[in-house]
């Protein structure tokens, strides 16, 4: 396998982890009836949504990797800790290590929990707002549906002439995507809080 090829998800990794750890916030709890535009992705998604991911067993496991405080003992070369990747996802990643197929497991759990969060957060957020907001957020959220549609597309295209490791990559992108848009709908649902 070409070694460039293991190097550019690597690289990107640290790019878009960056990009979502930019977006704050703090975890939300579950919410009212939304729209039916909260999913990030595909049906898939949506059913992904409504049930657990594979590998939470307890709340702990799903708890934001920013809240967990490090252990003496951990990798100083490990994934950086992003707010609102999972220590699941984190984990995963470190045990995956070299192996593509464990990895995108990794990936593809960790997307789904991101899709849960993203639409447990929107529902608490548009149970919360009123009037014109309400419908302000309803048309921001279809219009990034739309648009992560879109970027999904192009990126693929893109992405498909790298084989399994732009697949990869791909999907890694699409989860830290959500993970940005949920840290940002939490920073939103804390406005609506104070008002």
């Amino acid at each position: 396998m070409n070694h460039r090829n293991l190097l550019l998800p690597t690289l990107l990794l640290g790019f878009c982890v960056a990009a979502c750890a930019k977006a704050g916030g703090e975890p939300a709890g579950d919410g009212n009836k939304a729209p039916a535009v909260a999913s990030a992705t595909t049906a898939s998604a949506a059913a992904a949504a409504s049930a657990p991911a594979a590998g939470m067993d307890s709340a702990n496991d799903s708890a934001p990797a920013s809240e967990k405080q490090p252990s003496s003992s951990e990798d100083p070369g490990a994934l950086p800790k992003t707010k609102g990747i999972t220590q699941t996802f984190t984990t995963c990643m470190e045990r995956a290590d070299t192996d593509t197929i464990a990895k995108a497991d990794c990936l593809t759990d960790e997307r789904g929990r991101q899709d849960a969060r993203l639409n447990r957060v929107y529902k608490e957020l548009i149970g919360l707002l009123k009037g014109k907001q309400r419908d302000q957020i309803v048309e921001a959220q279809r219009a990034w549906i739309q648009l992560q549609e879109k970027d999904g597309a192009f990126e693929a295209s893109v992405f498909d002439q790298l084989g399994q490791m732009g697949n990869l990559q791909s999907v890694e992108n699409e989860m830290l995507r959500i993970c940005e848009r949920a840290n940002r709908l939490e920073n939103y649902l804390e406005l609506a809080k104070l008002q």
